[in-house]
């Protein structure tokens, strides 16, 4: 159960206030390398987003509500950085926190959902990981004050679906 005195709603809208956007951040999903990876994002205006250290890292198979309480945490330290750090991929801080082997085959393995904060819902979008759905995404939305499990069961459904979309029509 999300404790809300200590993930309120009004966090998330002090962030986006303090920040002068929608806060953000980024879950990626392997089950070939079964893991989790969330990060929050930093901006140092709007349009352009980083990730941040990886603020965890679990197995595949964790528990929704798990997965859901690591990305309320992840928006809530949303911040505006003056510097986005490293352009090079191989510094990108989720490729590092995955343990493969190259930047592509992180790409190959992995589904990233990203979440956007907004004043009543979280918005989810996940790209299909096939270059010729050019961009295609899917997604969903959910409000702001849902339990851990249900936005963490709402993570997985929504890169379940990405990868379905990419074997049935581009598979």
């Amino acid at each position: 159960m999300r404790r809300t005195d200590r993930f309120p709603v009004p966090g998330l809208i002090a962030v986006a206030e303090a920040v002068g956007w929608n806060a953000m951040a980024s879950t990626y999903l392997s089950k070939i390398s079964d893991r989790i990876i969330v990060c929050p994002m930093t901006s140092p205006g709007r349009g352009h987003y980083m990730e941040a250290d990886a603020s965890i890292v679990t197995s595949f198979d964790s528990d929704s509500a798990v997965i859901g309480q690591a990305v309320w945490e992840a928006l809530l330290l949303f911040r505006s950085a003056p510097n986005l750090g490293s352009p090079k991929k191989r510094d990108w801080p989720a490729y590092r926190a995955s343990g493969a082997k190259s930047v592509r085959a992180f790409e190959d393995q992995f589904v990233r959902v990203s979440v956007e904060a907004f004043p009543c819902v979280l918005r989810l979008e996940a790209v299909v990981l096939c270059r010729a759905a050019n961009e295609l995404f899917v997604g969903g939305f959910i409000s702001n004050a849902c339990e851990f499990n249900e936005l963490g069961a709402l993570i997985y459904q929504v890169s379940r679906s990405a990868i379905y979309v990419m074997e049935q029509e581009f598979g």
